[in-house]
């Protein structure tokens, strides 16, 4: 990487991070570009330099979220996270994905939380059901009478309930939530 593509990179870099850290903080729609360059120690012009605004600075840090979430998940097999659901076992894609989002746990609450705009939330589970949905077929799920957009999107709202509740209220490490998501799954499949 050039000297030149680095600094673009750390000015990126501290730009989103003040942006998140503000976000933490108070309402998306009190955020001004102004605050973001303060926070950040560069001028609105770097700011408008890389971002065409605050909205574009959301949408940036969303999907480098979502890029390296699919990236995480890339070679999940439907059938060995099947098995070891079944058997109770916490597969190691459920671990990747918390251990992922406990690695960016503070974009991750920033971006899911009330001052956020609900897009990424949105976004986030439109996501897990479009995985659910191409990785996995009616086969999966044949001993099931629902069709399988209906489990997709359950799975996708339990999955974002427990990341939303762990980011907020919870102390645990992304394995011990990624436990509590299959511990979840298999007591309402008991209820059944």
């Amino acid at each position: 990487m050039s000297v030149y593509n680095e600094m673009n990179k750390k000015t990126q870099d501290a730009i989103q991070n003040a942006f998140i850290d503000l976000l933490l903080e108070k309402d998306f729609s009190k955020i001004t570009i102004r605050e973001i360059a303060d926070y950040a120690q560069v001028n609105r012009g770097t700011v408008y330099f890389h971002y065409e605004d605050k909205f574009d600075l959301l949408a940036k840090i969303e999907e480098q979220l979502i890029i390296r979430l699919a990236e995480t998940i890339e070679h999940l097999s439907p059938s060995v996270v099947l098995q070891e659901a079944h058997d109770g076992v916490i597969s190691n894609f459920s671990k990747s994905v918390f251990q992922y989002i406990e690695s960016n746990q503070k974009v991750f609450k920033a971006l899911l939380s009330p001052n956020s705009d609900a897009t990424f939330a949105r976004t986030l589970r439109q996501f897990f059901v479009d995985q659910f949905l191409s990785k996995f077929t009616n086969e999966d799920f044949s001993a099931n009478k629902a069709p399988i957009e209906y489990v997709a999107s359950f799975a996708a709202s339990a999955f974002l309930g427990i990341v939303e509740h762990w980011l907020t209220t919870g102390t645990e490490n992304g394995d011990t939530a990624a436990e509590y998501y299959i511990d979840t799954i298999l007591l309402i499949q008991r209820l059944k």
